[in-house]
């Protein structure tokens, strides 16, 4: 080697791992709508400004996009300091790779407005292909139409771009006033970073910059650019040459689409959503989720902070997000633990990766740091197949009251055989729900029922529910376990009669005079010897005995026994605690059907009463109450009323009201009724109760209408051409038709009702969400779509006005099929009423 002769030292991208990442610094300048080519708007400044980043190489974008918005609204500049990181390592990129940017303003008139586009080349060509490092300012190209995406011909766009690059090279020549600019701009850019030493500079520098920057936009119009900063290495990075281009892309990238004319690049920004297979690169950039050091502490932009909001009001059971969505909640992730507890589902559900032990572990340690989470959000941690998770769910539980408690304890018991594979001691929502059953007589009486359902079925966990139900019986309240031993005995007798009824050949008139004796024999004075006896039905109420005169067994070859059973009202309102008016508490004994879906429905319904209630909404609805006391048989409350089938064919609802309250309609009926009806019309409508007509449609003296027979539910339908609310035609006439202040009424009840339901959406989702592995019929056959029907029928991603012109909608079409004149597509409706 020559005397003098120097080394060059520097890194070849090929030898960097490291994943592509730039820092938006900054934006200045003034935008003027009519200068960027859209006169017709105000020439007013924006309240704040976002920018999109994307990078492209080889003519391949990584579609990450970053928005950042000042924490101020925007006068001339605003500030950052965010850093991008793109799934893409530098050993990856090619020699024409760039980052493009796009500028967004929000008015309050015209929304959100694009601005102008910003290209960013990563490797300097007239510096041999070294990677740009420090601080870069690219000026932003105004937009000349409001659109939100680029597509470009990769041809094209490497012929633009060079094309681009030669014209400034000859603008830096020929224009020294430029020059001078962009000079004194970057010696400014080191007197800010603190590279500069020279104090006398750095004053004159700071004095003709805004001079120059003045007179350059009266010549060119408005200027705004980006600052941009990029890593710096400790010697020059050049692109490694020999690699020749891969036939697949690297890890992270995706291949553009192709068209007639060739490849094209599509520009992804806001408002479009687009899969990348980068994503897997993207998640595991963002993996890291050590709870010491999670997320960002710095302010979450309004933008972002609007983005963590819709993805924390997400159903986590149905949802799927994408990388970017997951990242968001990666990176918020300390943001998201101390300020929103509700997204906590969401988080665990979908940016953890559970098959992965590390990131598991940390999860579960990220979630002792989460803020208190509410019983809603809790009943959805359930679903999660951990044990630490599900034990802190558990623990979020005990806060819920007897009456929250006994509305979700159908739904638990379900769940519970999402731990019949752990090992003891791990089964918390079996320990709790043991625990909290054992000294409360009434929860304890569903859950002894609930339990011995399951086990009877042959399809389900047998060995571990009557595990789960020997460990009850073993704990449990002496004195309760001796009340449940008087129901058994009641229930097995009646079941026995009932079967001997199937059974035999005599009439019914003969079977009726056989269940009267059998009331009146020594065997049942025996089941009521010992005193009154808890209703399974309802442990509320104690019972003595059953009336012989009004019992009951109804035209059916499976024999429904109706049983009036004579109140103790003494032992029922001290041990009870209720005052129970009726000398009598009537049930329906039913035997081959599984009675656990109508107690499903029932029990929701009982369950969006109280939420009405509680939202100062009283509807006038008919929780009745269903027990199944094994997967053939059950007890179903008898209300009361008459069926509108038999109704009508004496008149019409009108008259039977006026009828049952002394020849006219008292105010209070009439709104019973219109109440009664918008309340059951949603609730059926969002629950998908199939299979109505006017025998199972019932109707009380006092107005009240309520629904009965639950067989079909959640969508499925045994009939042709359903209509979307459950309305009848004599209903509509009873409210004086279409035109009555009634009907009125009616419509605007049904959209509050509707509102206030979908405020607990994720409440009933979740509920529903731990029975999906249940063998009840419905979920057997539909599994989680039965979550994905409810998430689009409560519509949680559109506001009260949205839903309730929805809900208007669904009236009108439901109604206005039920009263054509001329016109025959709705006789597919009309002839589901009839059929």
């Amino acid at each position: 080697m020559a005397s003098g002769e120097q080394y060059q030292v520097f890194y070849l991208t090929g030898e960097i791992n490291e994943f592509v990442q730039i820092c938006i610094s900054s934006m200045d300048g003034d935008i003027d709508y009519a200068k960027i080519g859209m006169p017709e708007f105000p020439k007013t400044k924006p309240n704040q400004v976002w920018i999109g980043a994307t990078l492209i190489s080889g003519g391949v974008p990584i579609a990450i996009e970053e928005e950042r918005t000042p924490t101020r609204d925007y006068i001339s500049k605003a500030e950052w300091n965010d850093r991008i990181v793109f799934p893409i390592q530098y050993k990856d990129l090619s020699e024409d790779a760039v980052v493009v940017f796009r500028v967004y303003c929000y008015h309050v008139e015209k929304g959100y407005v694009p601005v102008g586009d910003a290209v960013l080349p990563l490797f300097s060509s007239d510096k041999g292909n070294v990677l740009r490092k420090g601080t870069k300012r690219v000026k932003v190209e105004p937009c000349k139409k409001s659109n939100c995406s680029i597509s470009l011909d990769v041809e094209e766009y490497e012929r633009q771009r060079l094309q681009r690059l030669i014209l400034d090279e000859k603008e830096e020549r020929i224009s020294t006033k430029k020059n001078a600019l962009e000079r004194a701009e970057k010696y400014q850019t080191k007197m800010m970073s603190g590279t500069s030493t020279t104090d006398f500079l750095d004053q004159f520098t700071a004095s003709i910059v805004p001079a120059f920057r003045q007179e350059e936009e009266k010549r060119t119009g408005s200027l705004i650019y980006i600052s941009v900063i990029l890593p710096e290495f400790d010697h020059p990075v050049k692109i490694q040459r020999n690699e020749k281009i891969p036939s697949e892309l690297p890890t992270g990238l995706t291949q553009g689409r192709t068209t007639e004319d060739g490849p094209v690049t599509e520009l992804n920004f806001i408002g479009q959503s687009n899969e990348m297979a980068g994503e897997k690169m993207y998640m595991k950039l963002t993996a890291s989720l050590d709870a010491k050091g999670m997320g960002d502490n710095k302010p979450v932009s309004i933008m972002e902070y609007k983005k963590l909001e819709a993805i924390s009001r997400m159903p986590a059971s149905v949802t799927v997000l994408n990388a970017e969505q997951k990242a968001l909640l990666r990176r918020y992730g300390r943001y998201l633990a101390a300020t929103n507890p509700k997204a906590l589902n969401i988080f665990l559900t979908q940016a953890i990766d559970w098959e992965d032990p590390h990131e598991a572990a940390e999860a579960i340690e990220f979630v002792k740091i989460w803020q208190k989470i509410d019983v809603e959000d809790a009943l959805g941690l359930l679903s999660i197949n951990d044990s630490n998770v599900r034990s802190y769910a558990v623990d979020s539980l005990k806060s819920t009251t007897d009456e929250e408690f006994e509305n979700y304890l159908f739904s638990f018991v379900q769940a519970l055989r999402l731990e019949s594979q752990e090992k003891p001691g791990k089964r918390y929502l079996t320990d709790y729900l043991i625990e909290r059953c054992r000294e409360n007589f009434v929860l304890g009486n569903w859950f002894y029922w609930y339990l011995t359902v399951e086990c009877g079925c042959t399809n389900g966990d047998i060995t571990f529910y009557k595990w789960v139900r020997d460990m009850f019986g073993y704990k449990r309240n002496p004195e309760h376990k001796k009340e449940t031993e008087k129901q058994i005995k009641l229930i097995s007798e009646i079941t026995k009669l009932q079967l001997q009824f199937i059974a035999s050949p005599l009439s019914r008139p003969e079977k009726l005079e056989q269940l009267k004796q059998w009331i009146e024999s020594p065997l049942v004075k025996e089941i009521f010897a010992d005193g009154s006896i808890a209703l399974p039905l309802n442990p509320r109420v104690y019972v003595k005995g059953i009336n012989p005169k009004s019992s009951y067994i109804f035209k059916s070859n499976k024999a429904p026994l109706k049983l009036p059973f004579i109140v103790d009202t003494e032992k029922t309102k001290t041990k009870g605690k209720i005052n129970y008016e009726n000398k009598e508490f009537i049930v329906i004994v039913k035997h081959g059907d599984d009675l656990r879906q109508d107690q499903l429905i029932v029990q929701m319904i009982a369950l969006m009463d109280n939420l009405l209630k509680k939202d100062l909404m009283d509807l006038k609805l008919t929780p009745y109450h269903v027990v199944a006391t094994s997967p053939v048989d059950g007890m179903v409350e008898f209300i009361p009323s008459d069926g509108m089938g038999d109704i009508i064919k004496d008149g019409t609802l009108r008259d039977y009201l006026m009828k049952m309250n002394g020849g006219s309609i008292p105010t209070q009926v009439m709104n019973n009724f219109i109440r009664s009806v918008a309340g059951n019309s949603v609730i059926t409508y969002l629950l998908g109760v199939g299979d109505r007509h006017l025998d199972n449609l019932l109707v009380r003296g006092n107005g009240v209408m309520f629904h009965i027979d639950f067989g079909y539910i959640l969508g499925k339908e045994c009939k042709p051409f359903p209509p979307p609310m459950k309305l009848c035609k004599e209903i509509v006439e009873c409210m004086g038709g279409k035109g009555s202040t009634q009907y009125q009424d009616f419509t605007k009840l049904c959209c509050e009702c509707y509102n206030s339901i979908r405020k607990s959406s994720k409440l009933i989702m979740n509920l529903f969400q731990l029975m999906t592995d249940s063998n009840i019929a419905v979920f057997q056959e539909m599994g989680v779509k039965v979550i994905i029907k409810l998430k689009e029928k409560l519509r949680m991603d559109i506001s009260d006005e949205r839903a309730a012109k929805i809900m208007v909608g669904l009236i009108e079409t439901s109604v206005n099929a039920l009263f054509p004149v001329f016109v025959d597509s709705f006789h597919d409706f009309v002839q589901y009423w009839k059929s």
